[in-house]
């Protein structure tokens, strides 16, 4: 396992969103692992948490129909998300915008949570653009 691998695993089967874990609470991030092999990702974990000393999160993801497999979800949210992110090297468009914006909306985030109005309208334009690609 390296970074590299994970890279494009992360290109490829690998999401970067804005959640918001309590609905009064500013969205932050969710990096997420997806595959059908839980092993791929319990090594993508391990490789993680040896490299960056961050745990992540594997969740089941039942199938919905006979036909289909059930998945797994690998995820880390807020300041690991961030230093996960950051240790890879995605060259998917969308995804090397989301970390950017991510990046910049990190900047800005004060530790107590208290924004002026100006900063607060930024944040959220930040996170609008966030989606736009």
């Amino acid at each position: 396992m390296n970074w590299e691998y994970i890279s494009g695993f992360f290109d490829a089967d690998g999401s970067i969103t804005l959640s918001s874990q309590i609905k009064s609470k500013n969205k932050t991030i969710q990096v997420s692992f997806h595959n059908n092999e839980r092993e791929i990702l319990e090594s993508i974990q391990s490789f993680i948490l040896e490299e960056l000393e961050v745990k992540g999160h594997i969740s089941l993801k039942k199938a919905k129909k006979d036909t289909h497999q059930d998945s797994y979800d690998l995820k880390y949210v807020y300041l690991n998300g961030l230093k996960v992110v950051n240790s890879i090297t995605s060259i998917h468009p969308k995804k090397t915008h989301r970390i950017k914006i991510y990046n910049l909306i990190q900047e800005k985030t004060k530790r107590n949570g208290k924004y002026t109005e100006e900063e607060l309208l930024e944040r959220k334009r930040l996170e609008l653009e966030f989606f736009q690609i």
